[in-house]
């Protein structure tokens, strides 16, 4: 099976559609060979690496094999099958800060590497509202926790100086956020989104 990445992966309405096509296509798949090709994909904002590291990491479990194809700094074409979401890191990032770089979590034990990332990770960034930042992921992250019928998960970041942005992915493949509250408080949303905004 081949999959064609688009020139572009960003975090908006196409990129999310687009993560969302390649679950899709191969969520039902086991034992199979399975090629991303990203040989004309420029730019990955890194923050979807979590997601793409997810989907990856329950290919694999499924007995899959992936295969990224894409090219190197020089333009030549590669095929790689292991490190793959490090790999694209390399490729795509612009800076190479630990708060960026893809990590899998497991929620449901006491995680010294979210300890780590919210206290040392993200400090390397020199944001400007680390704390608010910091606060929001811990609060986002204790809702997973608590929350998510999947415990397990993953997480990563694309920052923009240009635009003096930082956009942080925090996954896994469960319940989403406004299927678990809806069961907890026997409340219906239209949204994901409106379900987010109503835990702050």
């Amino acid at each position: 099976m081949n999959i064609y990445f688009p020139k572009s992966l960003k975090s908006d309405k196409k990129g999310i559609e687009f993560i969302s096509y390649v679950w899709g296509k191969c969520k039902k798949i086991y034992s199979y060979k399975i090629f991303w090709n990203l040989r004309f994909t420029s730019n990955i904002e890194t923050n979807l690496l979590s997601v793409l590291g997810i989907i990856i990491d329950k290919l694999m479990k499924k007995g899959n094999k992936i295969f990224i194809e894409l090219r190197d700094n020089k333009g030549i074409l590669r095929t790689i099958s292991s490190n793959i979401i490090e790999e694209l890191f390399m490729k795509y990032s612009e800076f190479k800060f630990k708060a960026l770089q893809y990590k899998y979590i497991n929620f449901s034990i006491v995680n010294n590497e979210i300890d780590k990332y919210l206290n040392e990770d993200l400090k390397e960034l020199r944001l400007k509202e680390f704390e608010k930042v910091k606060i929001i992921l811990s609060e986002l992250i204790a809702n997973i926790k608590m929350h998510a019928s999947s415990k397990q998960g993953s997480i990563s970041a694309f920052i923009d100086i240009k635009k003096d942005e930082l956009v942080v992915s925090v996954c896994n493949i469960g319940k989403t956020i406004k299927q678990n509250i809806e069961e907890k408080v026997n409340y219906n949303f239209d949204n994901d989104l409106d379900a987010i905004l109503w835990l702050n």
